[in-house]
């Protein structure tokens, strides 16, 4: 899906551009973008019941994948949480469990910059995942029994998360880790394009015009 954020959808201009081509869609549209939150928000509760029966059927272990997130003026911090898993029909299929608030993050959005050894890599951590976590588990009926395993980036905050949820849990971290393919590829791509710092890269490039960019 594009990055549209949900006062987009509601745009005067995107509701004169519907009314062009249909002048009965534009009125599909909602008006203000807390209706279109409140209609995300309906839509998975609606859902919830269906999910949880899939995985109480699921013909497999349920494995899970989490990434945490905070907007750029650090109004409010998110994990996302998502199951996979292959249903009583033979399909595989993901769901998303929820994405809910960090604790104390609250709309300040702190997580804290952590630089990892011998990397100038810097990642955003969210020290509070597990109780977040747990709490999604216990309501979508993910127990030690169903349990997969964990396919995460390689933020360090995110072995202290599998240690945590593993205290209530009961499994082994280090077995139930599985690294995130798409992420190391990325990290590669960063290093082989920008250099070992990829972040002042992206500052300089800001910075420069057109012509200088393309010499970069």
């Amino acid at each position: 899906m594009d990055d549209v954020k949900l006062r987009k959808a509601a745009s005067p201009r995107l509701r004169r551009a519907f009314k062009i081509a249909n002048k009965h869609a534009a009125n599909a549209l909602p008006k203000s973008s807390s209706t279109l939150a409140t209609w995300v928000e309906d839509m998975h509760r609606y859902f919830e019941p269906t999910i949880i029966e899939e995985i109480q059927t699921a013909r497999s272990k349920i494995s899970i994948s989490f990434d945490g997130w905070g907007s750029k003026r650090e109004k409010i911090s998110l994990v996302g949480v998502v199951a996979h898993f292959i249903d009583s029909k033979g399909r595989g299929v993901s769901r998303l469990l929820g994405m809910p608030e960090l604790p104390g993050h609250g709309k300040a959005g702190k997580g804290t910059y952590f630089t990892t050894k011998n990397s100038s890599f810097t990642v955003l951590m969210y020290p509070d995942q597990a109780q977040v976590i747990l709490p999604l588990f216990k309501r979508f009926n993910i127990t030690s029994d169903n349990l997969g395993f964990f396919v995460l980036d390689n933020a360090p905050n995110n072995d202290t998360t599998l240690v945590e949820l593993s205290k209530t849990l009961g499994f082994e971290p280090k077995e139930r880790r599985l690294r995130c393919m798409g992420h190391i590829i990325n990290l590669i791509a960063e290093q082989y394009l920008f250099g070992q710092d990829s972040k002042s890269f992206e500052d300089d490039y800001k910075e420069k015009g057109e012509k200088d960019r393309r010499q970069m």
